[in-house]
């Protein structure tokens, strides 16, 4: 029984699919157990920070969620006009609250420069 070139072209199609198709599978499956670490000594208390002080941590978004801290030792701007803060907000060069709705949960009056760890 002879095997045709065309039916030999198939086959060879046919296995490269296959074959392509186990390692597009294999590389998507977890290679590593990822662990979070313990919370270190040196780590922020805040999801935003900003260091510099005379730079401005600006926020420009329609609607604007952040669920945790933020803090700049420069100053913030929030222009949204739906802005929540689900957590506490403080800047030491003070809050630009733009226009729109602002909340949040606590506004930190008069906070102190934070310094890098």
């Amino acid at each position: 029984m002879e095997i045709s070139k065309n039916m030999l072209s198939k086959i060879s199609k046919s296995a490269l699919s296959i074959l392509l198709s186990i390692i597009m599978v294999i590389s998507i499956l977890p290679s590593g157990t990822v662990k979070a670490a313990e919370k270190g000594e040196g780590s922020y208390p805040y999801v935003v920070f900003t260091y510099n002080s005379g730079n401005s941590l600006d926020f420009c978004k329609s609607n604007l969620t952040v669920n945790g801290d933020i803090h700049s030792n420069g100053k913030l701007t929030i222009n949204a006009n739906n802005a929540n803060i689900n957590g506490e907000c403080g800047a030491v060069e003070g809050v630009n609250k733009g226009q729109g709705n602002f909340n949040v949960r606590k506004q930190v009056s008069n906070p102190e420069t934070v310094d890098i760890i």
